[in-house]
């Protein structure tokens, strides 16, 4: 990664030593976009560094993905520890952003605190000044359904509504059935590091959506398990965490 920003800046100076041999005109610098930012995967191939994610969002190191590290831990204890109306479950640490201090982005499962209690699944960003303190920046639901599959897929289409979302998350030891379903239609080389069933539903068979790690981002793996016959993937939806940041 200190190679990569080195290079970067280095490139950078010379371009602008190329525009002032030009005699070109000093500009102001322009504002940042507020259009959410592609991942290092869409954006360019060969890259050497793609847990780097455009935006400044950094996935977790290797060996560590996905899950919440010490200090993320810490700020999102203190951002949520007096917090009354919902409480919060950490699937999965997303990624972090170096600003003045840290933002942390979770997958959570949400559970409003009311007579009948909801339960959802939400994406969290805390952010950590740096005396210490930390707040919830924002909070998005992350809607199963949305994110099933084309309109033209071959695989049984997912319901409006109807996700089931487990009581506990089991972190890389996904249950049986839905691990079964996932090696059938995925096996062992599939690129993508599972992290956790996040919920299934009955439909002709089952649809099942995993949380997933590729090398450049986390995303949602979603798998149809027919009656009879193998497993198939349906979708992958690659979270792009700039949308989900509140910016």
């Amino acid at each position: 990664m200190r190679r990569r920003i080195i290079a970067t800046l280095v490139i950078a100076g010379i371009a602008a030593l190329a525009l002032t041999a030009c005699g070109g005109k000093k500009e102001e610098a322009p504002v940042q976009s507020s259009e959410p930012a592609p991942t290092v995967a869409s954006a360019a191939s060969g890259t050497e560094n793609p847990d780097m994610i455009l935006g400044g969002w950094q996935l977790n190191d290797d060996d560590t993905i996905g899950w919440a590290t010490e200090e993320a831990t810490a700020a999102f204890e203190k951002a949520t520890t007096e917090l009354t109306g919902a409480d919060y479950q950490i699937v999965a640490q997303l990624g972090q952003q170096v600003v003045s201090g840290m933002n942390y982005m979770f997958l959570c499962k949400e559970t409003m605190v009311t007579a009948n209690p909801v339960t959802k699944l939400s994406i969290v960003t805390i952010y950590a000044d740096l005396e210490g303190n930390a707040k919830i920046a924002n909070v998005e639901d992350l809607d199963l359904g949305m994110f099933y599959g084309a309109e033209d897929s071959e695989v049984s289409e997912a319901l409006l509504g109807g996700w089931s979302i487990p009581d506990g998350f089991q972190a890389v030891n996904l249950p049986d059935p839905a691990s079964t379903a996932y090696d059938q239609a995925l096996g062992d080389e599939s690129g993508y590091y599972p992290m956790a069933l996040l919920g299934s539903q009955l439909v002709n068979g089952t649809n099942y959506a995993f949380l997933c790690f590729d090398e450049s981002a986390p995303c949602l793996v979603y798998i149809y398990a027919p009656l009879e016959g193998d497993a198939e993937l349906a979708n992958v939806y690659h979270i792009n965490l700039g949308e989900y940041s509140g910016r």
